[in-house]
């Protein structure tokens, strides 16, 4: 067994590290706009028109996600992870040329969330790839961690560069971390084939047992709890400029802290009471 194997085997291997980094720098972008409709609010557009911009970057991301899911499985994550990162890394500096609220923008948050669902989407493929089959619900969870991290630090980041350098300094940092995201998912090496590989192309698709009625509803779970979450962190900055509230970066942070808590103490309640109760309780 060469070095390469013998890292597959541990979970904090080189790889997995690179792929993780890369996948906290491409969620700290993302994370920066959240402070976006404040600069929207700038133009003076109605509160329907920021929550379009906002929200077509979000229907994008999803709707992407099943047309490159298949190509992902097939062509491995590391080439469409690339992809979407120049994707939406090349939306980022045309921000500097918005001048209103109008078609522009909007066309940038559409082509950007694409970017987005799919570099997001292929660059978590890549971690697990790199995890060991036997700890890929643990190296799910630390990839859900990163991603807390960088909901709480990415928008106090752009929070502290808007006041120095203004909303082109946030633009510009964003592309930094995204460029950095790049070159973090391009050092990654193609994972060998391993028994999850095998095992899932032996594996019957377990969803054509489920009746149709419970798919839907358990998809449509996911859809109202992102509408909620949504509103609250695209429309959280301009309420509290509405309020008085000069800074909102301690909002994600207290917000990330304690879904990162509830996964490190309570985690395992869905395991002892059982998935569906804890859902409904929640």
């Amino acid at each position: 067994m060469n070095g390469r194997e013998t890292g597959r085997e541990t979970f904090w291997n080189r790889d997995f590290l690179v792929s993780l980094l890369g996948y906290l720098f491409l969620y700290m972008a993302v994370s920066m706009f959240f402070l976006l409709p404040v600069f929207l609010g700038g133009f003076g557009p109605s509160k329907g028109r920021v929550g379009l911009i906002m929200g077509v970057h979000s229907v994008l991301a999803i709707l992407a996600r099943p047309v490159f899911g298949g190509a992902i499985d097939r062509r491995g994550g590391r080439r469409l992870s690339l992809f979407g990162i120049l994707l939406f890394a090349a939306t980022v500096p045309l921000f500097h040329l918005v001048r209103d609220a109008g078609a522009f923008p909007l066309v940038l948050r559409a082509v950007s969330g694409v970017g987005w669902g799919v570099g997001m989407t292929a660059t978590i493929a890549v971690c697990s790839d790199f995890a060991p089959a036997a700890s890929l619900a643990r190296s799910m969870g630390i990839i859900g961690v990163a991603g807390l991290v960088a909901n709480a630090l990415g928008p106090l980041l752009a929070e502290e560069i808007i006041r120095r350098s203004g909303f082109g300094g946030m633009f510009d940092a964003a592309l930094a971390f995204l460029v950095a995201s790049f070159v973090c998912m391009s050092l990654t090496r193609k994972p060998p084939a391993g028994p999850r590989e095998g095992a899932a192309a032996a594996t019957p698709a377990p969803l054509r047992k489920v009746p149709a009625i419970s798919l839907l509803v358990i998809s449509a779970m996911p859809v109202f709890h992102g509408a909620v979450r949504g509103t609250m962190i695209y429309f959280i900055a301009l309420f509290g400029a509405s309020v008085g509230i000069a800074r909102v970066g301690p909002f994600f942070l207290v917000f990330s802290l304690a879904a990162i808590l509830t996964r490190f103490t309570i985690a395992d309640l869905s395991d002892r009471y059982g998935r569906k109760r804890i859902v409904i309780q929640g």
